[in-house]
């Protein structure tokens, strides 16, 4: 069963879902956990932004013209996003243990403007993660996601036995 999730044509889908999950997830810690996203944080999902976009535009050309191969490049495509956002995942990592320095810079919030539209954007800071549990922070959390799903795009994109 679980193995026609990783055919050409089933993968993209998981992809978009997965990759809205992500997306939603991080907005959910972000507007009710009351966890502000850095700088590092934010650059962490364009990856799922791309992903749905590359996989939606993937399906469309597929359903025009569905003798190319391209549901193939499409997966090898969304493999190549989620490793680049792997890698940013694990810089970011490496930020928050102390390894790299990022230079982001955290804006306090003044309740009373919090309604008004010239209030400050409220940015964390890129080296002090807003929740780390059992030792492992949303960005390592990200780093394992992305590796995962680049796994699982790029075993869809060159799995010989398609059904």
């Amino acid at each position: 069963m679980i193995e026609k999730l990783f055919t050409s044509r089933i993968w993209p889908y998981a992809a978009i879902l997965v990759s809205i999950f992500m997306l939603a997830s991080a907005h959910a810690f972000e507007n009710f956990g009351k966890m502000f996203p850095c700088e590092l944080c934010l650059k962490q999902r364009e990856p799922y932004w791309a992903a749905i976009f590359l996989a939606i535009s993937g399906l469309v050309l597929f359903r025009a013209k569905s003798n190319w191969p391209i549901l193939k490049v499409t997966n090898l495509l969304l493999g190549l996003v989620f490793l680049y956002g792997t890698g940013y995942a694990l810089y970011h990592s490496g930020v928050e243990w102390g390894l790299f320095e990022a230079g982001c810079q955290s804006v306090d919030l003044d309740p009373t403007q919090s309604l008004s539209l010239d209030a400050p954007i409220v940015v964390g800071k890129c080296d002090e993660p807003p929740l780390v549990i059992f030792g492992v922070t949303m960005a390592n959390m990200n780093a394992f996601a992305a590796m995962l799903l680049a796994m699982a795009s790029f075993m869809s994109a060159f799995r010989k036995n398609q059904n």
